[in-house]
This record gives C-alpha cells, sequence and structure tokens, in this order.
C-alpha cells in the first residue's frame, strides 16, 4: 500500500501565531475570525480493510489530529485518535484494520516520529523514539502485514535511510542508504523491493529500485547522463512493470510502463489535454483496475483515469476548479479517496465509485461560519511580462464590489509549486475584510511547463522578480484595484520575495507581509536542514564558490532600501528557515525606524499550524493593514 509523503521544501502547509505583544481583537474582527476558522478542513482519508470504517486527519480542534469515523454514519461525530496537543501530517490503517499509525512532531519542529494506537483511541505506543530523527510516513506492504517501511533522516546530514520495522516490537532495521536528498515512494506487497527517488533539485531525479534483503540499488529511470523531473513512481498491481511519472527532460509530461528488472519501456501515456501540466501523482488498483493520476496544471488540478496495461486514457473526473489531493484505492479496488477543495470552500474527503464514476463525500458536516463569510469572485487572468512572457494570475475579488479595493498580492512558496484556486483562509478572510486577492504564478512556478519552471533558477531569479513589477504595473490599469494601496504578501520563499520586492521595488508597494521568509541567503543556506541545503544549490548557487551571486540576491544586502511598513511573522523552531533570517532584517528595520510588527510564535515551526496562533496572526494583521494602508502615502 502507498502512503507516503514527501515534505514540501520552501513551502507553506499553513501559519499560526501566540507571540510577543497579545492583541485583543476588535468587537468587529472577532467573528469574522472565528467563522474563517471554524471552517475546518478534513483530509487524508483511508477505508479500513471491508470499507465500514475511516481513519481522516482534521484540524477541527484546532490543529491537525486523526479521528475515525463510521462510513455508514458521516454526520455522527467522528472519534479523536491522537491525544497529544500536537500536529499530526500522516495517518492510516495498520495492514489488519486492527490499529491506526501515525506521525507526530513537537512544537512543529519537523522531528516527526511514529506512533500506533488502537481504534478505541487507547493504547498508544511511539514505535520510532529517537528524538533526533526526522521520520516519514510510512508504507505497509500488504502481504508482509507484520511490518512497515519507512525513510528517516537527520537535519545535519542529506543522507537518508530505509528501515524495515515490526508492528509488535524490536528494534528498526536499517536496509539501505541514500546519500539523499530522497524520498519512498512505493513497497513491493511482500515488502521485498522499494522505489527510491533521489533528487538533485526539483527539476532532477533519478529513480532506484531497492532490494530490501541485500540493501542492492538498481537504477531504474533515466539512463546515466540523462536529466528528468519525476514527480512520482509505483509498482504495478502484479509488480511487473514500475510506472514513472516524469516530463522526460522536455517540455511535456509522460506516465512510463517500465519493466521492473530491466528498465525497458514497454507503454507510455503522454498528458495531451492540459500539454505544459505535470503528471504529479498516481495511484495503481490492488486489484488490477483503472490507474488514477492527478494532474498539476499549475493553478489547478485535474483527475484522469488510466487504462492498467495499455495506459491509454479512460476518462477525467469532471469537478469544478480547484485543488485535489489523491488518497488511497480500497482494499477490494472497487474506488479511491481523494481530497477536494475550492475557493469558497475548505477541503473534505470524498469517495470515488469505479463502477459508477460518482464521487460521494464520505463526512456530511456543516461548517456554520462559511454563511457569513463573503462570496469570493475568482477568474484566471494572464499577465504580460516585460520580455514578453505569459503569467498565469488567480484573482480573488469580493462579490458585488466594484472598485477601489486594496490588493494583497499573495506569492507562494517553492521555488518550484504553484498556487491554485482553493481554499485558504487567510484569502477568505482577507475578502470579507473588503479586500482583493491577487496570487502571481511568477516564472519557477510547477504545472505550466520545465522551461517556465527552470526560468528563475540562479542568476534569473531577477526576472521572477520583475514579473511582480508586471503584476503590480497591471493592478494599476484595473478599474477595480486601488493602485495608492497595493500589499506584497509571501510565506517561505513566497516571504523572500516579499522582502526582495521591498527592497528592490520599494515604491511599488505600500506595505510588506513577511511569513518565514529568508533574508540572507549564505546564512540561510548555511543554518537550514541538510536536505534543503542539498535541493536549494540549483536554484539559488553553491554556497561554497557562488557567494557573489547569493549576496546578490540576498534583501538583506538592500534592506536600507526598505521604507515600506512590514509585517513579519516567524515561527521559533522552524529548521527550514531558522529565526535568525527575520530576527536578523527586524533588527535592521527597527534600528533605521521603519515600523516592523515583528510575531515570534514559540511553538510553531514553518508556518501556522495552530488556531490560536492564526487567530493572533490574523488579529495583528487586520491592525497592521488598518494602519499601514490609511496613511496617505504620495509616492506610491
Amino acid at each position: 500500500m502507498r502512503g507516503a509523503w514527501v515534505l514540501g521544501l520552501l513551502c507553506l502547509g499553513g501559519c499560526a501565531a501566540t507571540g510577543q505583544g497579545r492583541v485583543t481583537p476588535a468587537a468587529p474582527a472577532r467573528p469574522l475570525i472565528d467563522a474563517v476558522l471554524e471552517a475546518y478542513s478534513n483530509d487524508g482519508a483511508m477505508l479500513a480493510p471491508g470499507g465500514e470504517r475511516l481513519v481522516f486527519l482534521s484540524d477541527r480542534e484546532g490543529s491537525s489530529q486523526v479521528y475515525l469515523a463510521e462510513r455508514g454514519a458521516p454526520s455522527a461525530p467522528p472519534l479523536r485518535l491522537s491525544t497529544l496537543d500536537e500536529r499530526v501530517l500522516w495517518a492510516g490503517f495498520a495492514q489488519d484494520g486492527r490499529s491506526v499509525l501515525y506521525s507526530s512532531d513537537r512544537d512543529a519542529d519537523e522531528l516527526f516520529r511514529l506512533y500506533r494506537v488502537g481504534l478505541d483511541g487507547k493504547d498508544r505506543r511511539l514505535l520510532t523514539p529517537d528524538p533526533t530523527l526526522q521520520h516519514d510516513g510510512p508504507l505497509l506492504p500488504r502481504q508482509a502485514s507484520d511490518r512497515f517501511v519507512y525513510l528517516a533522516r537527520s537535519f545535519e546530514s542529506s543522507e537518508a535511510r530505509l528501515y524495515v520495522q515490526r508492528h509488535q516490537g524490536g528494534e528498526a532495521e536499517l536496509r539501505y542508504t541514500d546519500p539523499g536528498p530522497a524520498s519512498l515512494l512505493d513497497v513491493s506487497e511482500d515488502g521485498q523491493q522499494a522505489l527510491v527517488l533521489r533528487m538533485s533539485s526539483a527539476a532532477e531525479a533519478v529513480l532506484l529500485r531497492v532490494e530490501l534483503d541485500s540493501g542492492q540499488a538498481q537504477r531504474l529511470y533515466p539512463a546515466p547522463g540523462a536529466r528528468a523531473q519525476i514527480r512520482d513512481a509505483a509498482f504495478s498491481a502484479d509488480e511487473r512493470r514500475v510506472l514513472v511519472a516524469t516530463d522526460e527532460g522536455s517540455e511535456h509530461s509522460v506516465l512510463l510502463a517500465l519493466d521492473a528488472g530491466s528498465g525497458k519501456e514497454q507503454a507510455r501515456y503522454r498528458e495531451l489535454l492540459a500539454p505544459h501540466a505535470a503528471i504529479a501523482d498516481l495511484e495503481v488498483s490492488p486489484t488490477g483496475g483503472p490507474l488514477v493520476v492527478a494532474i498539476d496544471a499549475g493553478n489547478r488540478d485535474e483527475v484522469r483515469l488510466l487504462d492498467p496495461e495499455r495506459l491509454t486514457l479512460l476518462r477525467t473526473l469532471e469537478r469544478p476548479v480547484g485543488a485535489v489531493r489523491l488518497g488511497t484505492f480500497s482494499v477490494e479496488g472497487d474506488g479511491f479517496t481523494l481530497d477536494l477543495d475550492g475557493a469558497d470552500r475548505p477541503s473534505d474527503s470524498y469517495w470515488v465509485s469505479l463502477a459508477s464514476g460518482r464521487i460521494q463525500p464520505l463526512r456530511a458536516e456543516v461548517r456554520p461560519g462559511l454563511e457569513g463569510l463573503t462570496t469570493p469572485r475568482v477568474e484566471i487572468q494572464q499577465v504580460t511580462a516585460t520580455d514578453g512572457l505569459s503569467i498565469p494570475v488567480n484573482v480573488y475579488r469580493p462579490a458585488g464590489v466594484q472598485g477601489g479595493l486594496p490588493v494583497v498580492v499573495m506569492v507562494h512558496g517553492g521555488p518550484a509549486w504553484s498556487s491554485r484556486v482553493q481554499w485558504k483562509p487567510a484569502i477568505a478572510y482577507l475578502l470579507s475584510l473588503g479586500m482583493a486577492v491577487v496570487e502571481p504564478n511568477i516564472r519557477g512556478s510547477t504545472g505550466f511547463g520545465r522551461a517556465y519552471e527552470l526560468a528563475d533558477n540562479r542568476e534569473k531569479r531577477t526576472a521572477a522578480l520583475e514579473d511582480l513589477a508586471a503584476v503590480n504595473q497591471w493592478l494599476r490599469g484595473q478599474g477595480w484595484a486601488d493602485p495608492q494601496r497595493l500589499v506584497i504578501y509571501g510565506g517561505s520563499y513566497g516571504g523572500y520575495m516579499t522582502l526582495m520586492a521591498l527592497t528592490r521595488q520599494p515604491q511599488l508597494w505600500r506595505a510588506g507581509v513577511d511569513i518565514c521568509g529568508m533574508s540572507d541567503l549564505r546564512r540561510f543556506l548555511g543554518s537550514t536542514t541538510g536536505m534543503l541545503r542539498a535541493f536549494m544549490v540549483e536554484e539559488f548557487g553553491d554556497p561554497e564558490v557562488d557567494g557573489a551571486l547569493l549576496d546578490s540576491l540576498s534583501p538583506q544586502r538592500d534592506r536600507d532600501q526598505i521604507v515600506a511598513p512590514l509585517f513579519v511573522y516567524q515561527g521559533a523552531n522552524d529548521p527550514r528557515v531558522p529565526r535568525g533570517e527575520a530576527d536578523g532584517m527586524v533588527a535592521a528595520l527597527s534600528g533605521r525606524g521603519v515600523r516592523v510588527e515583528y510575531m515570534l510564535v514559540e511553538n510553531e515551526g514553518h508556518g501556522i499550524g495552530r488556531r490560536d496562533t492564526w487567530k493572533e496572526f490574523l488579529v495583528r494583521l487586520t491592525a497592521f493593514l488598518e494602519q499601514s494602508l490609511a496613511t496617505s502615502r504620495t509616492d506610491a
């Protein structure tokens, strides 16, 4: 059974806060904030053998936790299985369906450990006690039901270690070590073989087949000397073939069926309906039924069903524009789960029946607060960059409002990532405050072709920055936007781009919001995790030989050019972008008299994961924007 996940790199899955100088919400803002945050998400659903129960994740109680529910009672309150007050990133049934495994860290430090708990929420047991390792979500081979397989790594090194461990106890058995960065994509049903992806960058990877008894690794794809992106891979149902989602080093995405022994190509599917999109994820039916593939088309996701032998298209799942996350097939192979959300609704888990093709919700839960939020008017626009490149832009406006809107330009993390049209609490809140939100998928974003994704690497980073200037100029020509009140906002890599925009384009932006962003690239690469450091060399440069380049692309070098007020959010336990990146920028600006709102949160990491943090973040953001946008600025 597949179920592993690969940690995002400089991407944020959310943002939270319980920081310094707690603010009391203004009376009109308090119910609006509560309504947004109480619109909780359900995701990651997995069915037990027999299909009568499901386990899923939900943030209904303030942070992501594990819940068990009866499939036949979708509106009944679920049972919470995780008892620690810490977030959960992955959960799934053990092979026999009698217990649940899940992964959790402490204060968002990303040192995830694996636990097992009974279906009654009792007898919780820590399976991976080493507090110095980051444990990925495990894979559970169906025929080897007494064990599970996972990768683990330390923060100091990019090296990845592959372990086999027994459910009933005993030490984890180290079977393979990879120099990494690496992730575990699939395990054979008998637990004897694994597919490991070694990544040099977001655009270059090597797929290995590892014999778990001997630890021997065979390179399957691509051929030595060739470069290609690989987004996912899996064994076929009969395990005679390996399915690989790749761009072959070209502009087009394909799914290849390779002989599991020789690596020779036996069949292929080329994505033609969205020619520049990437095949991002795949799920294999355990009974040999249709393959399911998720298509990353940049600002939206699509789902296709393919013939498992010929890899020909059977059909596309019809659904509104939005984000899709594939779940897993049932043991019986009669359908699969997936998560769907949209601009006006948070994520929920669904069941897709292969017999009928129907998409049915697995839960029937009402979020009353949604009714009081502003209905979003969503468009996907194209903005022309200075060099003629077309930049896809997601535009969210409050329905019924004609003009004069303050605009928040949100830059996604990554860099190799994209902004999809989907539910985001910050966007829902800002729209309900009467603001517009624009998400530009600037060059470097995924889902728009290989050339577009690589167009911001190293020296070309300034071209991505010019894309933001082009979006700013475009907004000034839109009748619904107030050109005097344009705010640049981003998390992680988006936070870095926010700081870059404020240093290189100080007259274009009225204010900035930096969430866990890097400010000094040389310092960042020297203090981030070993996995991320190895992965980011091609994106930014090697600190050993490219110091001058890294300095030239660092906001810290040009911090004296910042004149706009800045809101900085930082989790104290962030292992990816350590707090020194925020501390240095805040100290420098405060010393010059630039207004800085600094929100440092002791029990958060790379982003916001707790509802109380989210609440304070939105309260302080509201006050910051009200003050920043109310004052006159004649040079805007």
